[in-house]
């Protein structure tokens, strides 16, 4: 397991929420583009938005190591950051406080993962398979065509479908090549992204059930991520073991 370390500050089972003051500083964000504008408001997106989201991301972690603990991630390399902290017009910055958990067993941020954003508008808890290389497609692909029947099982389960509404993502028109069209997954297979996606109440934001409904929606996806990682989990077991690890 991933040792937590990184954290800006205490941290406990509770996370008390983010303060209005910097829902409402997201919200006039998206207004302002002059880089003066947020120099000078920087000390308190870091005290509203950047240290509580650390924070988060502690917290969370902490639990992902009781039910998925190949996830638990430092937090200052799973929170996006603004590109350069200070929003450009010639470099889109990234506006958006979002945090993201992979398998640190796996090289890069490939394979499926964990994922949460918010804005003043909304707030997404996703995971699953969002963007994949076509090297990364073809092994989901392969994964789904052998074992498509234990994948459907999993997305079975009552609770998952009660907060996700089952699996989202686009799909190719055509079966892809070196496939059986005629093949029992064959819609599965043909999809280029396998994700759950749910969008939480905006007022969980500034509460102390925000951690909780998090968890509680990460711990229900953790098999179908778990799943379609599978083909990078053999292969790091098999890199370890050429290593005599």
């Amino acid at each position: 397991m991933a040792q937590l370390i990184g954290c800006p500050g205490p941290t406990s089972k509770e996370f008390p929420g983010f303060c209005p003051q910097g829902i409402a500083l997201l919200r006039d964000l998206k207004r302002k583009h002059r880089p003066q504008w947020f120099q000078e408001r920087q000390e308190m997106y870091d005290q509203k938005i950047t240290t509580p989201l650390l924070n988060l991301v502690c917290t969370v972690s902490r639990e992902f190591a009781r039910f998925a603990p190949d996830y638990v991630t430092v937090p200052d390399k799973a929170v996006f950051r603004m590109y350069g902290d200070v929003p450009s017009r010639r470099k889109e910055a990234h506006k958006t406080p979002a945090a993201i958990w992979v398998n640190q067993g796996a090289q890069g941020q490939r394979g499926a993962c964990f994922y949460f954003h918010f804005t003043d508008k909304e707030a997404v808890v996703l995971g699953g398979v969002y963007s994949a290389e076509p090297a990364d497609l073809l092994a989901y692909r392969r994964l789904l065509h052998d074992s498509y029947r234990e994948f459907r099982e999993i997305l079975c389960e009552p609770k998952l479908n009660s907060l996700f509404g089952g699996l989202q993502g686009e799909k190719s028109q055509r079966m892809p090549k070196g496939f059986y069209p005629g093949h029992p997954a064959a819609e599965l297979i043909k999809q280029k992204q396998w994700y759950l996606v749910s969008m939480l109440d905006m007022e969980l934001l500034s509460t102390t059930r925000l951690l909780p409904t998090l968890v509680d929606h990460f711990e229900v996806m953790a098999p179908v991520v778990e799943f379609l990682n599978r083909p990078f989990a053999q292969k790091q077991k098999t890199k370890r073991t050429a290593f005599g690890m």
